[in-house]
């Protein structure tokens, strides 16, 4: 009894032992969740201090290049400051000139109340000062109703009279004798652009007697304005003080007498001597840092105005240079994923490649396709392809029997429009053409091709003589209707000479050379009656109310 119960327990005891783990797995299971525990608190805490370390080098980056960018503008608005200053002052200069030479010419005419005897001795003195003044392009006195009566260019035209221009109607309603300087004008004695710079003249009484003007010739100014050293982006604006331009570099037209829109920059132009500011020029769209300055002796003022990409050049430079360097400490510091997220980019970029190649070759391969049957500056169907469809067209015809139409069309006096207006105007009537043409040929199966130079061509099948005379007649007033002016003498639009010829039943022509011979000769008939019109060859069988004149 005491011996089985001992044996009872003792097995109880060996599955006991059996159920309970091991001390030492239980620690093996903690050293390895402490390990891998380990391993994630290092990466992380290594990323972290990698992700610091790089946006801190890249904090203390954007606060440098950020100061180095305010001092470089600082630096750049000083020099355009002083370059404004300059340019006003020289202009200032130059009108102020101009103006005492107006004053000692106006008190001669004043003294000798503008007889004619003063008037003759004063003609050659105002060519002396024209000639000898490098500002002046020419003087010029008018009378009461704005007739001219002397100027420094000799005689007068015939019944001249310039009462219209501005400066004329200002000084006639306008009391002082203070000069005035315009917006720019073309010179109706010269042809040129100038800048009138006028004065008042009165009689003893102080009533108006007439005006008395000095014209600065536009492309003086301009050279004087490109001696400024003010970058290839940079402009210059002498205006008046309205802001109205009197002349800008670069130069064009279009900104000739343009005014600054409405805007704070402009209320500060209007109501300061000088001052500075950042623009958007409504001109060119150039992003500019300007500096303007009035003229201390005439309501004029100057702008200079420096490409702000201009200017921080050498900014970029060096910044770049410095980002590179902490973006390679960045680089090397992480360079394990660096190489991976490099080798991940570069085989999309080379999948990107890939593929763009390959849609550039299909694109290759329609261009040649379409190159081979159009004509690239028509769009139209090219000589090749007219080959092909007529003689198909033309065969098909011989085994069907229905009628085959072929319009020859030439653009008149074509070599005198290009000598007149030049090879790209030229290019643009030969699309314009081509257009008209086209739109005349509506059934699916009507072919309007270039044929060579001014030259075009419809193939029209299952179509008579009769019916080719309709749309033909339709191409050619639709290309008279568009009113291309050719000339002027004589005054003459664009037109078209087209000829007609056909195979039928009755005209069975033997090859399509015959047929286009045909309706060369047709068109070379149109031409030989006056051009402008349409031309059946005089084989073909018509109704006479058909018969296009």
């Amino acid at each position: 009894m005491p011996y089985c119960a001992a044996r009872h327990q003792g097995s109880r005891a060996k599955r006991a032992d059996l159920t309970r783990p091991s001390h030492n797995n239980s620690c093996m299971y903690r050293t390895k969740a402490q390990a891998k525990s380990v391993q994630r608190r290092t990466i992380r805490a290594t990323t972290l201090f990698v992700v610091f370390v790089c946006l801190s080098l890249l904090a203390v980056d954007v606060w440098l290049a950020w100061r180095a960018r305010e001092q470089q503008l600082r630096q750049a608005m000083v020099s355009n400051t002083n370059l404004a200053a300059a340019v006003a002052q020289q202009m200032d200069g130059m009108v102020s000139e101009v103006g005492h030479l107006l004053d000692s010419i106006a008190f001669e005419l004043e003294m000798g109340r503008m007889d004619p005897q003063v008037l003759t001795h004063l003609q050659p003195i105002l060519k002396n000062h024209a000639d000898s003044n490098q500002h002046v392009h020419g003087l010029f006195v008018y009378d009461a109703q704005g007739a001219w009566l002397i100027s420094s260019q000799g005689s007068a035209p015939t019944g001249a009279s310039n009462a219209d221009r501005e400066y004329f109607i200002h000084h006639r309603s306008d009391p002082s004798l203070a000069t005035r300087v315009g917006k720019p004008i073309v010179s109706r004695s010269t042809g040129v652009w100038v800048i009138p710079v006028s004065r008042r003249l009165n009689d003893p009484a102080g009533h108006f007697v007439g005006v008395l003007l000095a014209t600065i010739d536009l492309a003086h100014v301009r050279e004087l304005l490109a001696g400024y050293q003010i970058g290839e982006h940079g402009a210059v604006n002498v205006a008046q003080a309205n802001t109205a331009i009197l002349v800008r570099r670069p130069f064009t037209v279009e900104s000739l007498g343009k005014e600054m829109t409405a805007s704070v920059m402009k209320q500060q132009v209007l109501s300061q001597p000088s001052g500075n500011f950042e623009i958007i020029s409504p001109v060119d769209g150039v992003e500019r840092v300007a500096s303007f300055q009035r003229m201390p002796n005439h309501p004029l003022v100057v702008t200079v105005a420096l490409s702000k990409h201009e200017m921080l050049s050498e900014w970029r430079e060096t910044t770049w240079i410095q980002t590179l360097w902490i973006l390679l400490l960045c680089a090397i510091t992480a360079l394990v994923g660096s190489l991976v997220v490099k080798a991940v980019r570069q085989r999309a970029k080379v999948e990107l490649d890939l593929g763009q190649t390959r849609d550039e070759l299909t694109k290759a391969n329609e261009r040649l396709a379409q190159l081979a049957s159009y004509d690239g500056l028509t769009g139209l169907a090219n000589r090749r392809a007219f080959d092909e469809t007529l003689e198909r067209d033309f065969a098909e015809s011989c085994r069907s029997g229905q009628p085959l139409s072929l319009v020859m069309i030439d653009v008149d006096h074509f070599k005198q429009y290009n000598d007149l207006h030049g090879h790209p105007q030229g290019d643009w009537c030969l699309q314009q053409v081509a257009r008209a043409i086209e739109s005349a040929a509506r059934r699916p199966l009507d072919f309007v091709a270039r044929y060579g130079g001014e030259e075009m061509v419809m193939v029209l099948p299952n179509t008579d003589a009769a019916g080719a005379l309709i749309v033909a007649e339709m191409a050619r007033s639709t290309v008279q209707a568009m009113q291309i002016l050719h000339s002027t003498q004589p005054p003459r639009d664009v037109s078209i000479s087209l000829g007609v010829a056909s195979r039928t039943f009755d005209n069975a022509l033997p090859n399509m050379q015959a047929l286009v011979q045909r309706a060369d000769e047709a068109l070379y008939q149109a031409k030989a009656a006056g051009r402008n019109r349409v031309m059946v060859h005089e084989k073909e069988k018509l109704f006479p109310e058909l018969v296009s004149t």
